[in-house]
């Protein structure tokens, strides 16, 4: 965090500055966002990836993830004989 009187970086938490010693009133969070999913408008998935994940279920959200960035199908054939 920054502190409001001389504008240096202080640590998180902090109620007094350590530089200037002003009272330091930290600002409310904003609730995180939920990470984005598969599937929806942050990231998309290929449809044919839907369908090669469902062979392997337990790398199934890496395949989607992977198939997002632009993995082929032969790519992700080849990374998941590597795992075996």
């Amino acid at each position: 965090m920054i502190c409001p009187e001389c504008k240096r970086w202080i640590p998180d938490g902090s109620v007094f500055c350590m530089f200037c010693g002003a009272r330091v009133e930290e600002e409310p969070r904003k609730p995180q966002e939920t990470p984005p999913q598969v599937g929806s408008a942050f990231v998309s998935a290929p449809d044919w990836a839907e369908r090669f994940a469902a062979d392997f279920p337990q790398h199934r959200w890496m395949i989607l993830r992977l198939a997002a960035q632009g993995w082929s199908e032969q790519m992700l054939r080849s990374w998941l004989e590597k795992l075996k």
